[in-house]
């Protein structure tokens, strides 16, 4: 029935666009990626992923620990010292507990009022390990948080341009080496904040003793901390609760077969990573668009097609593309046409309705 049709309209027009977001060219290599690796939007990934598919994952989802050794944005160590490894994306800090403790920044400054951090961490050796956020690049680092193995609590405290706060501990569950523990902290846009380990809430903030207030925090990057030990950071995540306020979004991503190499684009240039496409049996990549523009809004130059691959046409667009272009141009076709069947079935049913209704008035 045209009520069927109609109802299948909106998801037509979905499919028909979203088909055009989210594009993979396997065996295919974007080379402005690969020579860019020290550029900002460039994040190396690691080389624990097996497929393009998981490779797409850890881009959407940036592990800000991978690619700590090019992209931290500052480092304080108060006598201690950190190293990383970036194919394992883990970073180590080794503090040897004098008064401030050591910290790496590693995120972007967040401009969103409301986030969430995500730590995953080991205590290797000595005491305490965690995060700071709400810092600086500067003398004034933030809120630090840390758990420790000493008595089993949650320390918290600040340092600021009004000089250093520590504040009461929290009774924490039983902490131990060489154990990994997941720390969240979710910073609300009022400037509370509250503190999880391993999924249970631990501490709620509620005076303004606690508050992220952004005269006395004027900055949002997030780093990892430790004291008094050797601590070993397995992952360090950001989320928010709107999409559209993300920090890092992911734009394209590529994955190399022979190593497992996987690294993620961060930026806009659509046109670079477009026109930087090459033939190499060792690349799967994937183009990621968020306006969703149609793969015809690209560059105009050619995109090769790779060894071995189905034959290209006449005006460089390989076969596969052209099958595809002509999928969505037919779905679209269809769309509309369900659009106009529609809209004639309702003007007859309203006519029509018109008529009976004349009728049956009394002559």
């Amino acid at each position: 029935r045209m009520e069927r049709v109609f109802t299948l309209l909106p998801a037509c027009l979905i499919v028909s666009i979203n088909a055009q977001c989210d594009v993979s060219f396997p065996e295919q290599e974007i080379s402005y990626i690969s020579s860019n690796p020290s550029s900002s939007f460039v994040y190396y990934l690691g080389n624990q992923v097996s497929s393009a598919t998981q490779c797409k994952d850890a881009c959407q989802d940036i592990n800000y620990l991978c690619d700590a050794q090019q992209k931290h944005s500052y480092s304080y160590m108060d006598g201690g010292s950190w190293s990383h490894d970036a194919d394992q994306c883990t970073v180590n800090i080794n503090d040897p507990g004098n008064d401030h403790g050591s910290l790496v920044l590693l995120t972007p400054n967040i401009a969103s009022a409301e986030y969430i951090i995500d730590v995953n961490l080991r205590i290797t050796s000595g005491g305490e390990g965690g995060l700071v956020f709400g810092a600086s690049q500067a003398s004034y680092p933030g809120v630090f948080l840390t758990i420790s193995r000493y008595n089993n609590k949650m320390y918290f405290g600040s340092l600021t341009s009004s000089g250093w706060r520590l504040w009461p501990g929290v009774n924490t569950k039983s902490i131990s080496r060489n154990v990994d523990y997941a720390i969240r902290v979710h910073k609300l846009s009022s400037g509370h904040w509250r503190a999880y380990l391993d999924g249970d809430l631990v501490f709620s903030s509620s005076s303004s003793y606690h508050m992220l207030d952004s005269s006395a925090f004027p900055d949002n990057y997030v780093g990892v901390y430790a004291w008094l030990g050797a601590v070993t950071f397995n992952s360090l995540r950001l989320s928010f609760s709107n999409s559209s306020e993300e920090e890092t979004v992911c734009s394209g991503y590529q994955f190399n077969s022979a190593t497992s190499a996987c690294f993620g684009y961060y930026g806009t240039d659509y046109a670079a990573l477009y026109d930087s496409l090459s033939p190499n049996t060792n690349f799967d990549s994937g183009i990621i668009s968020t306006t969703c523009q149609p793969i015809t809004t690209a560059p105009t130059t050619k995109i090769p097609t790779p060894s071995g691959s189905a034959s290209s046409s006449k005006n460089g667009i390989s076969d596969r593309d052209l099958l595809l272009s002509i999928i969505i141009v037919l779905v679209s076709c269809g769309c509309f046409c369900a659009a106009v069947l529609f809209f004639v079935w309702s003007r007859n049913k309203r006519i029509e309705q018109e008529q009976r209704a004349q009728h049956a008035q009394p002559k």
